[in-house]
């Protein structure tokens, strides 16, 4: 959720007072970035941000219904859904990296 709160900018609505959140986002936005290439698995994403997802789809469940938070949850996910799909076949993509170092040593 962390990462799709990030793909989706919903961190630039986050108020806040904590100091040290800004430059967590940077070091995460850094991680996860295309440059580096680690995508989902760059590293911890600050808990905020998954939570700002949750408050969002329980916000629309809340307010428009079961129906429209179902709607708000597919198209939030839709494109992690659709990475899922594709990338299926191999299994390796969903283990964490440090898991499989772990198992070759």
């Amino acid at each position: 959720l962390g990462y799709q709160s990030f793909r989706s900018s919903l961190h630039t609505f986050i108020n806040h007072r904590q100091q040290s959140l800004p430059a967590r986002i940077e070091r995460y936005k850094w991680s996860v970035g295309k440059d580096v290439g680690r995508g989902i698995w760059g590293s911890d994403p600050p808990k905020i941000l998954s939570d700002v997802v949750e408050a969002v789809l329980g916000a629309v469940h809340a307010d428009g219904g079961f129906q429209a938070g179902q709607l708000a949850v597919e198209t939030m996910m839709r494109p992690l859904m659709d990475a899922v799909k594709t990338l299926k076949g191999d299994a390796t993509v969903f283990r964490h990296p440090i898991t499989i170092l772990n198992e070759i040593g």
